[in-house]
């Protein structure tokens, strides 16, 4: 078990899914920073579960780990990962291929009891035996979010709220005849994907456009 957001190289293995060796490896790549060293024992924090989401995420949207390497040297990987994620709307309908950290499956409950259930029935994931699964690119987002400060319940609350805004356009599509038809038609896939990079796209310039009118050092995402 992880102590106070810090973790050996096992415990960093089993809270993303990844091998020991693939911890290593990254290491040995510089796609992540080394340990703090106390004794002959090395603690990862939360720093480094966000860099191993980052990879994670852009492995899975079919980035080399010489490109990814490449991104790291830059300080550029949130960024690519932000347009790739735009690109290609945060992949496949349904694919969650990434285990969330059993501790942060803790926090989350511990900060308001049944969330892991509530983000499953709003679609953010799917259960996978005791487990909780996820789209990669989400899980790397709020890692550096918590990186950078903000708890878990909070980065989960925001989660939370935004998959509920798209709640009113599943709404309006069940509503509608016209976009039922195009939301549900499998042979009208692209224009399904149409419609999400539509919402998408007018959630990001409403919130980024809301946000820095109250106050906030928001600047609108380049296109």
């Amino acid at each position: 078990m992880a102590r106070g957001g810090e973790y050996t190289v096992d415990e960093l293995a089993d809270a993303t899914g990844m091998s020991v060796r693939n911890i290593r490896s990254y290491r040995s790549r510089g796609l992540l920073h080394p340990p703090r060293m106390r004794g002959r024992v090395g603690y990862y924090g939360a720093e480094h579960l966000t860099q191993l989401r980052l990879v994670q995420a852009l492995l899975e949207r079919g980035l080399s780990l010489a490109v990814i390497g490449r991104l790291v040297e830059r300080g550029e990987t949130q960024s690519e990962l932000a347009r790739l994620v735009r690109d290609e709307l945060a992949g496949p309908p349904g694919s969650f291929p990434v285990s969330m950290s059993p501790q942060v499956v803790a926090d989350l409950e511990r900060s308001q009891p049944g969330i892991v259930d509530t983000m499953v029935a709003l679609g953010l994931g799917r259960r996978r035996g005791t487990g909780y699964v996820g789209d990669p690119a989400l899980f790397a987002m709020a890692n550096a979010l918590v990186a950078q400060g903000l708890p878990t319940a909070v980065v989960g609350q925001v989660c939370l709220a935004s998959a509920r805004a798209a709640g009113s356009v599943v709404a309006l599509a069940r509503a509608d005849p016209g976009l039922r038809t195009v939301t549900s038609d499998p042979a009208r896939a692209e224009a399904l994907l149409v419609v999400v990079e539509l919402a998408t796209t007018a959630f990001r310039t409403a919130l980024t456009t809301r946000l820095s009118d109250a106050g906030s050092p928001v600047s609108a995402p380049a296109p």
